[in-house]
């Protein structure tokens, strides 16, 4: 017999017989995140894309689904999914870290794009308050992430790093030339 040296080959295999006859929510659940996962390993984001917003529409509380969409998503959509992935109650712990990570990430670049360019026809003023809203909601999420995360989480230095920004962004006018108020 051969050897299986890579499990993950397995996953589309594994998708079908879960989807076979009349599958269980939960079956069809757990065929979409392996086939997500299929999809993401062989560089197909469209493929998982189609998927996540297919299992989202089913299950509207499948937070993986969210996840995915985050992952894959630009900033406007993946803050999106991000905070609706947040709110579903099957988001396990792991999974609400990976999304409070994606959510304080998407606000930041969507505060930064407000801030430099606006959205197309809208005044200044206007662009700076939604950049300043953008950015509250990206020190939200970041301040979240790191009150929820483990201290050898894998993007803790990063989100760290992301609130010093935010800080240097929101009050880097106000603050002193050595820059001690940063908090990193």
């Amino acid at each position: 017999p051969k050897l299986l040296t890579d499990p993950c080959k397995l996953l589309p295999a594994a998708t079908k017989a879960l989807r076979a006859g009349t599958p269980s929510a939960a079956d069809r659940d757990a065929a979409d995140v392996l086939w997500t996962h299929h999809c993401l390993r062989h560089n197909d984001v469209r493929g998982a894309e189609e998927c996540a917003l297919s299992a989202s529409q089913r299950s509207p509380d499948f937070a993986f689904a969210y996840y995915t969409l985050a992952l894959v998503s630009s900033d406007e959509r993946a803050l999106r999914a991000a905070q609706r992935g947040l709110s579903c109650p099957s988001a396990s712990p792991m999974l609400q870290h990976k999304l409070r990570y994606h959510a304080a990430v998407s606000a930041f670049g969507l505060a930064l794009r407000m801030l430099r360019d606006g959205p197309p026809g809208c005044a200044m003023r206007r662009a700076q308050s939604l950049g300043r809203a953008f950015l509250s909601r990206a020190l939200r999420a970041a301040d979240a992430f790191v009150a929820e995360a483990p201290p050898d989480a894998r993007d803790l230095a990063t989100v760290h790093e992301l609130r010093a920004l935010i800080d240097l962004v929101m009050r880097g006018h106000e603050m002193d030339e050595d820059f001690a108020e940063l908090h990193v």
